[in-house]
Parts: structure tokens; C-alpha cells; sequence
């Protein structure tokens, strides 16, 4: 999709623009902080599964929550920055645009999890096969605007607010998905280890070729078995994080050592009384 567009208004009455805009807004937010909960709830739970295997070592500074909230937010940071397509960029710009009586949405935003919250108005989006089509009743419409409004700026809302962990409502992975989830990963990694000759850093031009390598050996009857052992494994040692979730925020006690008394040699001790 090259341009993501709605029709918002039918006429140009400022104060129902603006109450469609209010709707989206409440809808997009609600979305954003969905999707804020899910992530973080994958982040903590991956956290707990590397800190139970001994990959990771328990925070010593905060609990694994700080640790989670803090890659999250470093990782939306960089999706944000980059604005490529990515569950992680969850920003996103609302622009009023009008023309001819009627008023338009164009929305700036690389994740389609936010077009549900224009549902209810009528789509106008224009795809890369439509954009090739000069007789193409949308692309010819989104020519006139993005022509009217190359010398004056359109009305602009930015939703990237900030986002919060809501811990009351914290839900994470089931426990066998992510069971699933880290042997596969692991397999995977350990083969690509294998491939590289045990180097850490796989030269960019052999990167691909080694991930396919990889995936057709988790396909192959001896990935398989390996697979099913590795699940099995990993049952008995990950927690259910939604029966139990406790050792999220729990910061872990410093145990400090018993520091030996110094002595003032100008103090006078017990047996020089």
C-alpha cells in the first residue's frame, strides 16, 4: 500500500472532523497500549525462559521487569526510528487533508495492526498496482491533494505517545508456545553456530544461505526428533508465568559481606586495658 487514506468527512464542518478524528484517536490509542502489553509480556517472558536456562543472569539492579520495559523500549525505539514495517513500530501521524467540499485521512504508519481502527470509514487507500494507473479513480484523487498540499501543510496529529506497562492486566505466552518457541529458536542458533564453524559473526553474504541451511535441517526428520526432545526438556524447567508470576517484579536481595572492624592504632584495645 503506497498511500493509506479514508474519506472522514463529507463536508469540510471542522467540528465533525474533529469528532471523527476524537473516535480513531480513542481507537488507536486502545491499540497502541494492546499491543504495548503483548510485547512487553513476550519480552518478560523471554527474559524469565533465558534466566532459567542460565543464558542470562538475574538482574542484580531492579527486577526482570526493568530489564524487559527497558529492552522494549529500546527496541521500539530503534523500529520507530528506522519507520520500517515491524511489530515494533508503533508509531504513527494522522493528517487532515480537504478538497472539494469533502475532507480526507492520510495515515503515516509502517504496522497493520492500526487499520482496524478505521474501519467504519470508507478506505480510499491507494496499493503500488493502483498507483500505476493513471485512470484510477483513487490514484487520481490522491494526485489532486498531494498536489494542493505541496505548497501548505495539512492539519497533522501525532499518536506515538508514550506507553506504560499496565501491570494489573499483565498477561504473557502460554507456556508450551514458548516451550515451542525457544527450541525451535535454539535448534536454529546452534546450527547456524555449527555452519559458521563456532565464530559468533556470520559473514553478511553467507547470513541467508545459513538460515535456509538451518531451517531445512529443523525440517528433516533429524531436526524433528531434536525438536520434540528439546520441548520436552524445556516443559520442566520454564514457569507459568499466568498461574505465577511473582519473580517478575521481585528485585533479587543483595547479600552484602561482613566487613572486618578496623582498628585506630591510637585506640586502645580490650587486652591493652
Amino acid at each position: 500500500m503506497v498511500i493509506q487514506g479514508y474519506l472522514i468527512s463529507e463536508n469540510t464542518d471542522l467540528l465533525e472532523i474533529e469528532s471523527q478524528i476524537q473516535k480513531v484517536q480513542k481507537k488507536i490509542l486502545n491499540i497502541r497500549q494492546k499491543e504495548y502489553q503483548h510485547l512487553l509480556g513476550k519480552e518478560i517472558a523471554f527474559c524469565c525462559d533465558c534466566i532459567a536456562l542460565n543464558i542470562l543472569q538475574r538482574p542484580t539492579q531492579g527486577s526482570i521487569a526493568d530489564c524487559a520495559v527497558d529492552n522494549l523500549n529500546r527496541r521500539i525505539q530503534v523500529a520507530q526510528l528506522s519507520n520500517l514495517p515491524s511489530p515494533y513500530n508503533l508509531s504513527i501521524f494522522l493528517h487532515v487533508l480537504q478538497l472539494d467540499g469533502k475532507a480526507y485521512l492520510r495515515v503515516d504508519c509502517n504496522n497493520p495492526i492500526f487499520q482496524k481502527a478505521f474501519r467504519s470509514l470508507e478506505d480510499v487507500s491507494v496499493s503500488a498496482v493502483e498507483c500505476q494507473d493513471p485512470k484510477n479513480a483513487k490514484n487520481i484523487l490522491w494526485q489532486k491533494l498531494c498536489k494542493r498540499y505541496e505548497e501548505m501543510l495539512p492539519l497533522s496529529k501525532n499518536l506515538t505517545t508514550e506507553l506504560y506497562p499496565d501491570w494489573e492486566h499483565m498477561t504473557y505466552p502460554d507456556v508450551n508456545s514458548r516451550c515451542e518457541d525457544f527450541a525451535r529458536q535454539n535448534i536454529a542458533n546452534s546450527y547456524l553456530t555449527h555452519l559458521n564453524a563456532g565464530q559468533q559473526m556470520i559473514p553478511p553474504h553467507l547470513l541467508m544461505p545459513y538460515v535456509e541451511e538451518s531451517i531445512n535441517y529443523l525440517q528433516s526428520e533429524y531436526g524433528k526428533n531434536e525438536y520434540r526432545e528439546k520441548v520436552q526438556f524445556l516443559k520442566k524447567v520454564f514457569i507459568d508465568l499466568n498461574a505465577d508470576d511473582s519473580i517478575v517484579r521481585n528485585i533479587q536481595p543483595q547479600f552484602k559481606t561482613e566487613e572486618e572492624p578496623v582498628i585506630n592504632e591510637n585506640t586502645e584495645t580490650d587486652l591493652e586495658k
